[in-house]
């Protein structure tokens, strides 16, 4: 493993260690990754033998019905950097936005 991803899955892993202990009593079954981060070459699979939890990348458009002339191979590909866009491009007039 590269030594920045054995830093970064190292710190992910020391802070659901510290989430487990200090906020919540609950297991966690489940890690999804976005953002740019989430689509290195192996990490997701270094974060899963490092934590030993599922890890899966980040599915924004999922449920989403893209037209057809979009590139559906280049749309799964980029998915976990589009989640944050994604998810404020559903957002409604009447939903509140917190100041």
């Amino acid at each position: 493993m590269l030594r920045a991803y054995e830093d970064i899955v190292g710190e992910v892993a020391r802070s659901l260690e510290y989430f487990h202990g200090a906020a919540v009593r609950e297991e966690t079954g489940k890690v999804i990754l976005s953002g740019g981060g989430a689509l290195l070459k192996d990490f997701p699979r270094a974060l899963a033998e490092k934590t030993g939890l599922v890890v899966a990348l980040a599915e924004p458009f999922r449920n989403i019905a893209l037209p057809k002339r979009f590139d559906r191979a280049g749309t799964e590909e980029m998915a976990p950097i589009a989640a944050v866009a994604v998810g404020l491009a559903l957002r409604r007039p009447e939903d509140k936005w917190s100041r």
